[in-house]
């Protein structure tokens, strides 16, 4: 016979709960979801957990129970991915969020809430008639895994990269319109060699899927910055 040792928490408060069984991941594994769910001292982790009630585009359109999206998923990406999709809105693609930064947001959370939620429902809609689509009602979330086989617009690696996109412009204090403007009039339909995302060098040779490593997304949205500067 054997034995182990437990310890019992008589406790009825759920938040507490939820963040004692995410610190706990500091040690055991737990699915990436679960964290983006449950841990509330991670600013992201907030945001993008109101997005997906409060959203225009993202609500209920998020993947709550599993740490990403199939093809033939109904949901835009999976709660943990929108959490690292936020990250590149605010601070950059590839950039890393300090603790002192997360504190900072986490005492000025409705002004992060507020950024993320004009990128999703404001740009986004601009720069692709897809997420347009979901906002107008013309397209509703049974037809996104068919709408996958077309184009490139509820790839998860597509939407990260709108992200840098429009950090990056921001950078330098100009509109996002312009920005939105030059996305929307680019092809990004699947199975094609050519068109914006062939032309940024994140396309697979066989036109069938996109490059998601850092190095190639970085690139692209240098290229896809640059390119839309010149043509404003």
């Amino acid at each position: 016979k054997s034995s182990m040792s437990m310890v019992l928490y008589a406790e009825d408060d759920i938040p507490t709960l939820r963040q004692m069984f995410t610190d706990a991941s500091k040690t055991k594994r737990i699915e990436a979801h679960a964290v983006a769910r449950f841990d509330r001292r991670d600013a992201f982790n907030l945001t993008a957990n109101w997005l997906a009630e409060n959203s225009k585009i993202f609500k209920g359109r998020v993947e709550m129970e599993r740490s990403s999206v199939s093809a033939s998923s109904p949901y835009v990406m999976a709660i943990n991915q929108l959490v690292a999709t936020l990250k590149n809105v605010e601070v950059g693609y590839g950039r890393r969020v300090s603790r002192d930064l997360n504190d900072a947001l986490m005492l000025d959370i409705d002004h992060l809430y507020e950024r993320c939620r004009a990128w999703a429902d404001e740009f986004l809609p601009a720069a692709r008639d897809e997420y347009n689509g979901l906002i107008d009602g013309s397209i509703n979330n049974s037809e996104i895994p068919h709408l996958r086989t077309q184009t490139f617009g509820f790839n998860v690696t597509f939407v990260r990269l709108l992200a840098g996109c429009y950090r990056h412009w921001a950078q330098d204090g100009r509109n996002w319109e312009e920005l939105a403007k030059f996305i929307r009039n680019s092809s990004i339909d699947r199975g094609k060699n050519h068109g914006l995302l062939a032309d940024a060098g994140l396309l697979h040779p066989d036109g069938r899927a996109l490059f998601a490593r850092r190095q190639e997304v970085a690139a692209a949205i240098n290229y896809i910055v640059n390119a839309a500067k010149s043509s404003a």
